[in-house]
């Protein structure tokens, strides 16, 4: 499939069929462009086709996907699709400078090629809004996250609804050293959650309970950096404690212990409860040493 494709660009470590690949792309704009001219659902037929599984040997990471980017520009057989293909391979090109900290090249390629194809879409905005935050441009990322709550409010959805909304003005609050404005914000941002789950039968999902579970940790450290020490670590505790199968993430449960050891009072008891609920609802592959049992 194609988001395989893109996660073996940036794994793989031989770069003998980007040619054969880049020929693939290239082969199949051309039996588009041709469909095009006989009828609309030859076209949409051929346009659904995924990449085959079998290009797997890829260039080295972040050039593949450059050479692919060049060769997924929309074409008028199926204009969507390819759209959304050249979006997936700008967002991977993306994640791929963020993990390398080369925060610079991602807001680039954020703001010359992602945002002139998703400018009025508030997601896209929030996320170049906290690429300027990390590398410092307060101001920028204020004004992007203005920009994102005005796009909400002319769709009809009024920005304070939004829980995303609150998450920006937390980021902002925090790079301004407000922790106490911030924790405000994230409050609100969980408060928001939990009304979106009520209002659904279906109640809370896994992705509320991670949404809700990013905003309870930063909600906690702006508590800590205001000096609430156990109001944080009373947050940390709860939202794992709610659902402890969805929250059992290494950096909340290293964060919740690292609060523990601040904290100083039955280190080594409060540790041991929480590795039994490690042991009842981690995966075989979580990462124990974040407990940190022997600093206990």
């Amino acid at each position: 499939a194609v988001q395989l494709a893109f996660h073996l660009a940036e794994t793989s470590v031989a770069a003998a069929a980007h040619c054969s690949l880049l020929e693939y792309v290239r082969s199949k704009r051309e039996r588009l462009e041709a469909s095009a001219g006989s009828s609309a659902e030859s076209a949409a037929a051929s346009g659904h086709r995924e990449l085959p599984l079998d290009l797997v040997l890829l260039a080295p990471p972040g050039d593949m996907l450059h050479l692919l980017l060049d060769n997924v520009a929309p074409c008028e057989a199926s204009l969507e699709l390819w759209e959304e293909r050249e979006v997936l391979v700008i967002v991977s090109l993306i994640s791929i400078y963020v993990a390398r900290d080369e925060h610079l090249l991602a807001i680039a390629l954020y703001k010359d090629q992602l945002y002139p194809l998703r400018s009025e879409d508030p997601g896209v905005l929030a996320g170049l809004g906290r690429l300027y935050l990390t590398v410092g441009h307060v101001a920028a990322a204020g004004c992007v996250f203005a920009k994102a709550e005005e796009l909400l409010d002319a769709a009809g959805t009024p920005a304070d609804s939004v829980p995303i909304t609150h998450i920006n003005r937390g980021y902002v609050a925090v790079a301004q050293g407000q922790y106490a404005a911030g924790a405000l914000c994230y409050q609100r941002a969980l408060d928001l959650y939990v009304e979106v789950e009520k209002s659904h039968d279906s109640g809370a999902t896994p992705w509320s309970e991670c949404a809700k579970a990013a905003a309870a940790n930063n909600r906690a450290l702006c508590w800590l950096y205001a000096g609430h020490l156990d109001k944080a670590l009373k947050s940390i505790e709860n939202i794992i404690k709610a659902a402890p199968a969805r929250n059992m993430n290494p950096t909340l449960i290293a964060n919740l212990c690292s609060l523990y050891e601040l904290a100083g009072r039955s280190v080594r008891a409060n540790k041991m409860a929480l590795a039994t609920l490690v042991a009842e609802h981690a995966p075989d592959n979580f990462d124990v040493s974040v407990l940190r049992l022997q600093d206990g």
